[in-house]
């Protein structure tokens, strides 16, 4: 890593950004640097702003802050999925280049990808000590060491696959044509009926209610029996109509979906957030509508660590600690667009993927630190 490197920070409204709450002009984005091997960030032109850090508003930088890790030569080569065992050993997949990294932030050509020449990776996935890709013309790959790839047999679709996910015990892919495959070892799979042509997005599971919810063309389905069987849901909405239903997650109370392409009669579409607690009656989640989202971008993503609920879409990213008072952030420079973001338990640190963009944050929980260079210029540790 070098000692000067461009962070994506919070953004929010012309003239500023907002970090962690608290306001400072930036002329630029943050930079990072190292004193005594420790990290900092500066805020503006160190020549003439004297705007400082209120240390007490800002924890920890998880997700709030974006090293901009982007590799020489990457141009507007675009990354659909990136996978890590979360230790030492990161994949990215994209159109023209792929690439491999041992922290997640210093990235390499990768010329391992099975599929490549051959069709896109669309998802990955890590568990138990295995890799597992999927992507167009019902191919995808299986590997214990991200190196040598086995092609996954048994699929018996030429759709493409548009993602994997794993929880309750099973592996679920999902495609166009309403194709799902599941498996409980990655090895042998099970064709399930949707009773739909139409495409399948993603699935999220409740352990409370039994229930997999998976989200498709404006349609939701479920299953209450770990995918022996599948059915659609007569689901209720309070407002709107949608063609795509994108992401879904479950936070121990509520199923939290994001929409693109939303529209009420003849308006221009839109994207919505909505909640559930039964998979069921959906009312329309109004807090995050604060931000602008992109009105012509049809992908509004969702995920969950912890507590936390994080919704993106381009380069904008909201968050909150519980489900409310999402604070805004920008990921990356205005053309790029972040297509997945995938945390690692063990080292608490997030990793972006998109067009136009590769970006880390990393975890520093401890009590904030300041340097001062100087009466005017203030830094704030951040690791």
């Amino acid at each position: 890593m070098s000692n000067a490197s461009d962070f994506f920070s919070g953004g929010g409204g012309a003239g500023g950004t907002v970090i962690g709450g608290t306001e400072m002009v930036s002329k630029s984005f943050p930079v990072e640097f190292y004193i005594n091997e420790q990290r900092y960030i500066k805020s503006g032109n160190v020549e003439t702003d004297t705007t400082k850090f209120d240390t007490s508003v800002w924890p920890n930088t998880q997700a709030k802050v974006w090293l901009d890790t982007t590799p020489d030569g990457f141009n507007t080569n675009t990354i659909f999925t990136v996978v890590s065992n979360g230790v030492d050993k990161w994949f990215a997949f994209g159109v023209s280049a792929h690439y491999e990294s041992s922290d997640g932030v210093n990235w390499t050509i990768y010329n391992s990808n099975p599929m490549d020449g051959v069709e896109y990776v669309r998802d990955s996935v890590y568990i138990n000590g295995l890799y597992i890709i999927t992507g167009f013309s019902g191919l995808a790959y299986r590997s214990t060491d991200g190196i040598t790839w086995a092609q996954i047999t048994g699929l018996s679709t030429l759709e493409n696959l548009m993602s994997i996910t794993y929880d309750n015990g099973i592996f679920v892919i999902l495609g166009d044509g309403g194709v799902i495959r599941t498996s409980t070892d990655g090895i042998t799979w099970t064709t399930v009926s949707s009773g739909t042509t139409l495409k399948l997005y993603s699935a999220a599971y409740s352990p409370e209610l039994s229930l997999w919810i998976i989200t498709g063309f404006s349609t939701l389905y479920k299953s209450s029996n770990n995918f022996s069987s599948v059915e659609p849901v007569s689901a209720t909405f309070d407002s709107n109509t949608f063609r795509y239903i994108n992401g879904i997650i479950w936070d121990g109370t509520f199923f939290w979906m994001t929409s693109g392409d939303t529209y009420t009669g003849s308006s221009r579409p839109q994207q919505a957030i909505y909640r559930s607690t039964d998979g069921i009656i959906w009312i329309r989640y109004t807090d995050a509508d604060t931000f602008a989202w992109n009105e012509d971008d049809k992908d509004l993503s969702i995920m969950k660590v912890g507590p936390k609920i994080i919704l993106w879409s381009k380069n904008q990213l909201a968050i909150s600690e519980g489900g409310s008072d999402f604070s805004f952030f920008t990921i990356g420079p205005e053309n790029s667009e972040v297509k997945q973001i995938i945390f690692s338990p063990i080292t608490g640190d997030y990793t972006a993927v998109g067009y136009y963009i590769m970006a880390h944050s990393a975890r520093y929980a401890g009590t904030p630190a300041v340097y001062t260079e100087g009466d005017t210029i203030q830094y704030m540790r951040i690791s």
